[in-house]
Protein backbone atom coordinates (compact mmCIF):
# COMPACT_ATOMS: atom_id res chain seq x y z
CA UNK A 1 0.00 0.00 0.00
CA UNK A 2 1.32 3.94 -0.67
CA UNK A 3 0.46 4.31 2.68
CA UNK A 4 3.57 2.27 4.30
CA UNK A 5 5.70 3.84 1.11
CA UNK A 6 5.19 7.09 2.08
CA UNK A 7 6.53 6.53 5.78
CA UNK A 8 9.16 4.65 4.98
CA UNK A 9 10.52 7.04 2.23
CA UNK A 10 9.63 10.15 4.40
CA UNK A 11 11.86 8.55 7.06
CA UNK A 12 14.50 7.43 4.91
CA UNK A 13 14.69 11.31 3.68
CA UNK A 14 14.90 12.27 7.10
CA UNK A 15 11.68 14.51 6.83
CA UNK A 16 9.09 15.26 8.96
CA UNK A 17 5.27 14.91 7.73
CA UNK A 18 5.32 18.84 8.37
CA UNK A 19 8.31 19.13 5.83
CA UNK A 20 5.67 16.79 3.71
CA UNK A 21 2.85 18.89 3.81
CA UNK A 22 4.83 22.19 3.25
CA UNK A 23 6.06 21.18 -0.18
CA UNK A 24 2.64 19.11 -1.28
CA UNK A 25 0.81 22.04 -0.02
CA UNK A 26 -1.34 20.47 2.30
CA UNK A 27 -2.03 20.30 6.28
CA UNK A 28 0.41 18.38 8.17
CA UNK A 29 -3.18 16.22 9.63
CA UNK A 30 -3.27 15.63 5.87
CA UNK A 31 -0.12 13.59 5.37
CA UNK A 32 -1.34 11.62 8.99
CA UNK A 33 -4.30 10.89 7.12
CA UNK A 34 -2.15 9.29 4.23
CA UNK A 35 -0.23 7.61 6.17
CA UNK A 36 -2.40 5.74 8.63
CA UNK A 37 -4.40 4.57 5.19
CA UNK A 38 -7.66 6.99 6.15
CA UNK A 39 -7.17 8.71 2.67
CA UNK A 40 -5.82 8.62 -0.16
CA UNK A 41 -3.38 11.26 -1.88
CA UNK A 42 -4.15 12.09 -5.72
CA UNK A 43 -1.96 11.47 -8.42
CA UNK A 44 -1.03 14.39 -8.95
CA UNK A 45 -0.26 14.74 -5.32
CA UNK A 46 1.20 11.38 -5.96
CA UNK A 47 3.81 12.42 -8.34
CA UNK A 48 4.53 15.27 -6.22
CA UNK A 49 5.73 12.97 -3.62
CA UNK A 50 7.58 10.55 -5.91
CA UNK A 51 9.33 14.09 -6.55
CA UNK A 52 9.65 15.31 -2.91
CA UNK A 53 10.77 11.20 -1.94
CA UNK A 54 13.20 11.30 -4.80
CA UNK A 55 11.99 8.03 -6.31
CA UNK A 56 9.27 6.93 -9.16
CA UNK A 57 5.49 6.43 -8.47
CA UNK A 58 6.33 3.42 -9.20
CA UNK A 59 8.59 2.27 -6.62
CA UNK A 60 5.75 3.99 -4.30
CA UNK A 61 3.38 0.97 -5.15
CA UNK A 62 6.25 -1.56 -5.73
CA UNK A 63 6.05 -3.66 -1.95
CA UNK A 64 8.77 -5.93 -3.06
CA UNK A 65 11.48 -2.66 -3.56
CA UNK A 66 9.77 -1.41 -0.18
CA UNK A 67 10.55 -4.58 1.31
CA UNK A 68 13.59 -4.56 0.34
CA UNK A 69 14.49 -1.28 1.63
CA UNK A 70 12.86 -2.21 5.17
CA UNK A 71 15.57 -5.36 5.35
CA UNK A 72 18.55 -2.50 3.83
CA UNK A 73 18.01 -0.57 7.31
CA UNK A 74 18.12 -3.45 9.67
Amino acid sequence: MIRNSITIYRKRANLTQQDIADKVGVKQFVISLWESGTQIPTMEQIDQLAGILDTTVGNLYDQKFLLSLIEMQK
